[in-house]
């Protein structure tokens, strides 16, 4: 059979040289994968928001746009030959990166010629511009077929007989030929079993074991060329007949480990309980800007010491911005080894971006003159009670280890900060709580096992664990509360990943694919997350998230206990 990809059927003569550099012959990665799929168009060589995408409900001006102009578009589309069933809009972003927001006009056709399509929607978009520039409204516009178009999405493989053990013969070779055609530019090498968004999670008729190449948004390279070389390694190592695709696609690595990271959005808090929690808003309590999640939940003896801390985790790049004055020495040499005179990194919970966010909130109900004056009574107490709950003062811990930005004996990246409670405060209260069930979105259930996640009020994470992606499918469950993404399932794709890093370095890191369609397993917002599993153990903590596959990425709870004790000489307990 050999193996699969889709083709590319890329046409540089209508192509924007924003894609496509003519004397060069290179392209981006966004647009070879774009030219894959001919069941989707954008006007003037531009090319449609690449697949998977994040989307929401249209700004009321896109709404009058579709409503003046539906009269207009299906003459246009009637003139070409296209066939329309519906136009909507919608809010469209490339998922992770909000400032691509867009609405976007979308007009779906069971039509399988595409051959006028460009110059339908070309039209289309010419009828509509002059209005919305008058109106200020940035738009896009795209025809597309809905059941034609590719819409596959990352699940853990479910390898036939024989796969599993090709792919381990495959992925090095891979790794090596991708490390030298796009030294730069590739993030990550994997397996993934590739599915159309539709088909049941566990079929195995849909589930296409697939060598996924992950390069940085806007790589540039000559995509057919690295393609074809790889797929001559996979068809020279699988034997015939056996089912193996490969894809390269575009990837996004947040939050510390690329540049041009976008800050999550703040948020606003409602019912903050009376202790923090695994999820809870926190940051340094300099910053103002940006919030992450609080960790396990752990007490620490310290080396020498007979008393014991009660203390919690996150990650580094979590509590580094709090003494930008040193980050080169804490990079290199972590928090608390051989320590340089520096004022304290003290944490606050929940992050000023949170408590600001909610301020402001209050703020804006109280001053509408739409609401009722018991309402704007009501939210002034509430307001007032925030805030002397949470002034700008108040901190519940200080950083007293974190490892910098190094790596264990084994490669796998450290990232951890370790925060001791502040006596007689909130953090008394602290525990590692179990979501309940029904907080968590598509409760696992795949692969036609009956295994499902259960939890009580009360229960709390026990023990220590390792994920283990074989069968069966209760060991590859896992799951965590983060700031941002709330109660999230996740399944393990693999446990020694090699991802790239922005500093160039790479590590073998835990892979994880959510198991809710349309919903990462981590974003922006959730390092430092406490991940447990089936059993309710702790197996590991969010470092990082890749934001366009839905992929999430975890340090095992076992390699950050032993480089906590090893550096520290302490020792370290779950709660």
């Amino acid at each position: 059979m050999g193996v699969t990809t889709r083709k590319s059927r890329f046409d540089s003569r209508s192509t924007s040289s924003e894609y496509y550099d003519d004397d060069t012959g290179t392209s981006t990665i966004e647009l070879f994968t774009a030219s894959k799929d001919t069941y989707r168009v954008a006007p003037f060589g531009k090319i449609p928001l690449p697949w998977p995408y994040s989307h929401g409900m249209a700004s009321e001006k896109a709404a009058e746009m579709r409503e003046i102009f539906e009269i207009v578009v299906q003459e246009i589309l009637q003139k070409y030959h296209v066939t329309s069933s519906t136009t909507r809009v919608m809010r469209m972003w490339r998922r992770g990166l909000h400032s691509t927001a867009k609405d976007t006009l979308i007009i779906s056709t069971d039509d399988t010629d595409t051959t006028m399509w460009s110059f339908a929607v070309d039209d289309i978009y010419d009828t509509v511009s002059p209005w919305a520039t008058e109106v200020g409204l940035p738009f896009r516009v795209e025809i597309r077929n809905q059941i034609l178009m590719y819409t596959d999405i990352s699940t853990a493989p479910l390898y036939e007989e024989g796969v599993e053990d090709v792919m381990s013969q495959i992925e090095p070779v891979i790794l090596a030929k991708v490390k030298s055609l796009i030294s730069d530019s590739w993030k990550s090498v994997t397996v993934h079993g590739r599915q159309p968004l539709t088909a049941p999670r566990g079929d195995r008729d849909s589930n296409t074991t697939t060598v996924v190449i992950l390069v940085q948004k806007g790589a540039v390279s000559l995509w057919d060329y690295v393609e074809e070389q790889l797929c001559q390694i996979v068809d020279g190592i699988a034997p015939p007949g056996m089912r193996i695709a490969l894809e390269i696609l575009p990837a996004n690595f947040v939050p510390s480990v690329v540049v041009d990271m976008e800050p999550g959005p703040p948020k606003t808090l409602i019912d903050v309980p009376s202790a923090p929690t695994n999820g809870s808003s926190i940051a340094p309590q300099s910053i103002r800007t940006e919030a992450r999640s609080m960790g396990p939940v752990v007490m620490f003896k310290p080396a020498g010491s007979s008393r014991q801390y009660k203390a919690f985790l996150t990650c580094y790049h979590v509590v580094a911005p709090g003494d930008e004055r040193n980050s080169d020495w804490n990079d290199n040499h972590g928090i608390g080894f051989n320590d340089l005179p520096r004022p304290p990194i003290r944490m606050s919970w929940p992050a000023r971006y949170d408590v600001e966010c909610t301020m402001t909130d209050y703020a804006r109900k109280i001053a509408d003159g739409t609401n009722t004056q018991e309402f704007c009574a009501r939210k002034m107490l509430e307001r007032a009670t925030f805030a002397g709950r949470f002034p700008p003062s108040a901190t519940i811990g200080e950083v007293l280890y974190a490892s910098g930005k190094t790596h264990n004996a084994q490669g796998n990246k450290m990232d951890w900060a370790l925060i001791v409670f502040n006596p007689a405060g909130p953090g008394d209260g602290a525990k590692n709580e179990l979501p309940l069930p029904v907080v968590i979105p598509e409760p696992f259930n795949t692969r036609n096992d009956k295994f499902e996640y259960e939890a009580r009020p009360g229960d709390v994470v026990s023990g220590i664990g390792k994920p283990d992606p074989k069968y069966p499918v209760r060991s590859t469950w896992v799951g965590y509360v983060g700031r941002s993404s709330g109660a999230v399932g996740g399944q393990v794709v693999k446990l020694s990943n090699p991802v790239r890093w922005a500093d160039g370095t790479t590590t073998p890191e835990i892979e994880v694919a959510s198991l809710a369609s349309g919903i990462n397993f981590t974003t922006g917002g959730d390092s430092g997350s406490l991940v447990f599993d089936f059993h309710h153990r702790w197996v590991g903590m969010v470092i990082t998230a890749e934001t366009f596959q839905g992929l999430g990425y975890i340090t095992a709870a076992d390699a950050i206990i032993e480089d906590i004790e090893r550096r520290t000489g302490g020792k370290l307990t779950l709660l």
